[in-house]
């Protein structure tokens, strides 16, 4: 595990994580129709080095993918996607530091305005936004794209960016820059390990009953940062 690195830790540069996890949102809700055949993905384990530019504070996030569920922890809390047998998505989102989780229903998640894409919740990044005849071929099993605002060197064989820059328009000059640094068939076991049952968990329809709760909180907090809509009757 890299030195200094606790997945429970609260870090202190809330900047990055905010931007990082807008990445994750943002590239998560793709609104592209997937196939079948693109939707194979190879179950795997993977860490990143996510690094904030100009300032250099850097992290490191981890991502867990099965067929049918993928968790991306990052340092304060814990995403973990599964999708059912009929295709539905849901979501669990744990603040292990509180033993706690809000769970987010398909019906919860498309109230707050989130249409999450398995292939892009998969690969944190939709390869299908790239045009074909605009992707750069880097030699081996992927290709490099560009757009404004967003660079991605995507591998075909893991179904993952090597590289996504995510450019921001304020404050000038800024991004976000996402680099693999390793990746397993099994976690190590130095790498942090998934997310334990949590004490308490609550519906998000039960949310804006539990403000008294830290976890609560930082949970709504979340979804204002991620530019989710306010469910009606909340």
């Amino acid at each position: 595990m890299p030195s200094g690195f606790d997945v429970r830790r609260r870090w202190p540069c809330r900047r990055l994580l905010d931007r990082a996890w807008l990445v994750v949102f943002m590239l998560a809700s793709a609104s592209l129709k997937a196939t079948p055949e693109v939707e194979k993905v190879v179950s795997l384990v993977a860490q990143f080095e996510v690094r904030a530019r100009p300032s250099g504070t850097l992290e490191h996030w981890y991502l867990y993918r099965s067929t049918d569920v993928v968790h991306v922890l990052a340092p304060a809390h814990e995403d973990i996607w599964r999708r059912n047998s009929a295709g539905q998505i849901s979501l669990e989102r744990v603040f292990p530091a509180e033993a706690a989780s809000v769970f987010y229903t398909p019906g919860e998640l498309e109230a707050r305005g989130v249409h999450p894409d398995w292939l892009a919740v998969a690969g944190l990044w939709d390869p299908r936004e790239a045009p074909s005849a605009a992707r750069e071929s880097d030699g081996t099993d992927g290709w490099r794209w560009r757009s404004p605002g967003l660079e991605v060197h995507w591998s075909d064989t893991l179904a993952l960016p090597r590289q996504l820059i995510r450019h921001a328009r304020s404050p000038a000059g800024s991004s976000v820059h996402w680099r693999l640094i390793a990746h397993h068939t099994e976690r190590p076991s130095t790498w942090p390990a998934p997310a334990a049952p949590v004490e308490v968990r609550v519906d998000a329809s039960d949310l804006g009953d539990r403000m008294d709760d830290p976890f609560a909180r930082a949970a709504e907090a979340l979804e204002a940062r991620s530019g989710w809509q306010r469910p009606h009757g909340h």
